[in-house]
């Protein structure tokens, strides 16, 4: 008998999620503060829940985006041959968003800085 991902409790949905953003966040190099700083849109409670694998009630907004740092990651992964140069680019301003780094537009404009990033990053893959 198969399971629908309907049919996936919220924690071990947020566990998947939590274990890819530090995974993300540690090659990053993101402070504490900049790992919260993402997840604004979370209560304390919630992001303290979520860190400490217990947070369980399904978070669209908090799965949505870590699947968008996941392809922002992936994407950097694939325009640089450098892992160095493609976990630093994220902090690097740029012009084609204003001036600002990746990880100012997100910081900005949250799930729709990512929604941004992601798509512009998808364009300089293709």
């Amino acid at each position: 008998m198969a399971t629908s991902p309907n049919n996936i409790p919220p924690f071990k949905t947020n566990a998947v999620a939590l274990k890819l953003f530090l995974h993300i966040a540690n090659e990053w190099q993101l402070t504490p503060v900049q790992r919260r700083q993402l997840f604004s849109f979370l209560t304390n409670q919630q992001y303290e829940a979520w860190m400490s694998g217990e947070l369980n009630s399904e978070h669209t907004d908090l799965l949505t985006l870590v699947s968008q740092l996941m392809n922002i990651y992936k994407q950097l992964y694939q325009i640089f041959a450098d892992p160095i140069q493609a976990n630093r680019w994220i902090f690097k301003s740029n012009s084609e968003l204003q001036g600002l780094s990746g990880f100012d537009l997100i910081l900005q404009k949250s799930l729709v800085g990512a929604t941004d990033l992601n798509s512009y990053l998808a364009s300089q893959v293709n």
